[in-house]
Order: structure tokens, then C-alpha cells, then sequence
């Protein structure tokens, strides 16, 4: 059976439905069950006391009030868990926009991972900085600092990019008395945290902020 005879088997069954009331011609748009407020609404029917349970659904992120089906899941919260796996992928494996950092004033040094697929194979890497990286990080900034920021994206490139921009101001406006030299702040693409004991010792910072 090729493509087309397919094709018009659809569309004669569809207009065999819409004539017969079946099927609406214009179908409802649907509410994205995994947007803030397909999570905000409730699936249990019946609900003894809605607004305690709106109050609940509130204060947590965690998913509550989703009821069931029989022992499984509602179709609309197995959608949005999909949804949500789906963008947390997304956001593993996404860099961060280049506008964002710059409107942040960061330049981006490589760790010794080259892409996301290694980081996530091998995150000890994402901890190290590439030999080009510390040469930048001597060049940029001060020696020894009490203070380095930096943001890792090898995990989440939503959220540095959702977050950045009203965090570091927040960061370096509260400089504390005690922290003299701040060294500017930088990106680590494919990078994650390292204790003080893996930090260059040409730039090893008192106290470090990722």
C-alpha cells in the first residue's frame, strides 16, 4: 500500500467522522501539561477539600495531587513526566546562549572534556581545565583571588541561562570586607566543580563560587 492511497484513506475516515458529529472539525486546543500551569492543576476527582490541596500544590515542586488510573499513572501526568525528561535532556546537552554570557561579562574556558557526551561519561574531567584554559585564566585573572565565580554548564544550561544574569549581580554587589581581590568571573563549557585540591596553582582562589 503506497503513501498516497494512505493518505486518502485518512482523510476519507476523518470526513466520514466530521459529517457524522464524531469528530469535531475545529478541535479544543489542549493545555501543555508540562507548562506551570498544566502542573497547577489538580487530577484528583473527587478532592474533599480543594483548597488545602491548592495550598499543598503551592508550596512544593514535587508532584502531588496527579491521581490515578486503575494502578497507572493519568495519561495527562505521564505526558507531562515525558515532557519534562524530554527538556531536562535538552538542557543536559545544550550549551549556553553565547548573548547570555556576554551580557554577563564572562568569557568561556573549555575543561578537558571537549563535548557534553564526555562529561557525562566522564565527569573527573569536566573538573580539570584544559591546558588553553589555565593559560586564559593566568592571563584574566588575578592570582590567587579570595574570590572566583564561575559558572559550569556541563549539567544545565537552562538554568545558568535562566539564572545568571540576576545571581551574579547579587554575588558581586555583597562583596564581603575580608575579600580584597575578586577575580573576574568566567564560564567552564563541559565543566563542573572541583575541591580546592584540583585547582591550578596559578590561580587557585581562596574561596570559589561555581
Amino acid at each position: 500500500m503506497d503513501q498516497e492511497l494512505i493518505c486518502a484513506i485518512a482523510d476519507e475516515i476523518i470526513r466520514q467522522l466530521t459529517a457524522s458529529g464524531q469528530l469535531c472539525s475545529a478541535p479544543r486546543p489542549q493545555e501543555d501539561p508540562a507548562s506551570p500551569e498544566g502542573k497547577a492543576s489538580a487530577l484528583l476527582d473527587p478532592v474533599s477539600d480543594p483548597d488545602a490541596l491548592a495550598r499543598m500544590m503551592r508550596s512544593t515542586t514535587a508532584r502531588i495531587g496527579v491521581g490515578r488510573c486503575g494502578p497507572r499513572l493519568k495519561t495527562r501526568t505521564l505526558l507531562a513526566l515525558r515532557a519534562n525528561h524530554a527538556q531536562a535532556r535538552d538542557s543536559v546537552f545544550a550549551d549556553v546562549d553565547p548573548q547570555v554570557l556576554e551580557q554577563a561579562g564572562l568569557f568561556t574556558v573549555q575543561s578537558r572534556c571537549p563535548d557534553k557526551t564526555t562529561f557525562l561519561t566522564r565527569p573527573d574531567l569536566g573538573r580539570l581545565l584544559s591546558p588553553e584554559a589555565e593559560k586564559t585564566l593566568k592571563e584574566k585573572c588575578l592570582p590567587n583571588p579570595d574570590v572566583q565565580i564561575y559558572a559550569a554548564d556541563g549539567l544545565s544550561a537552562t538554568a545558568i541561562e535562566a539564572s545568571l544574569t540576576r545571581i551574579l549581580p547579587v554575588l558581586t554587589d555583597s562583596s564581603p570586607p575580608w575579600a580584597c581581590g575578586w577575580a573576574h568571573p568566567f564560564s567552564s563549557a563541559s565543566g563542573g566543580w572541583a575541591p580546592r585540591s584540583m585547582w591550578p596553582s596559578c590561580w587557585a582562589p581562596r574561596w570559589c563560587v561555581p
